[in-house]
């Protein structure tokens, strides 16, 4: 299956590395103006922290301005804490974490 992206303007968050980074990767293969942004800033990768409104608004907006449009937003940013369990010692005996994730909102209100 393939898919044309030709003439869109993706914008995709945590773009550095895993799933942003393949995601950004396959858009631009299928065509697609891409906008990466990641906290760390690479190769073809812009910063942008969207804990931060301001450089969410400038992101888009420097987007906008350069494309006229965003037509795809993969929001892939989020955080993962791992935090010690409340709830015992795991069943192995060693120490236990539960890991909390949290994606953010990107979207800036009109």
């Amino acid at each position: 299956m393939s898919f044309d992206f030709t003439g869109k303007t993706d914008l995709i968050t945590g773009a550095a590395q895993g799933i942003g980074q393949a995601a950004a990767k396959a858009f631009t293969a299928a065509g697609a103006n891409v906008i990466a942004v990641d906290l760390n800033e690479g190769e073809n990768i812009e910063h942008c922290d969207v804990t931060r409104e301001f450089e969410v608004n400038q992101t888009v907006a420097n987007a906008i301005a350069r494309y006229s449009a965003i037509d795809v937003l993969f929001n892939n940013a989020g955080i993962n804490k791992r935090i010690p369990s409340t709830n015992g010692p795991s069943p192995t005996g060693k120490p236990s974490s539960k890991s909390t994730s949290s994606v953010l909102s990107l979207w800036p209100e009109p």
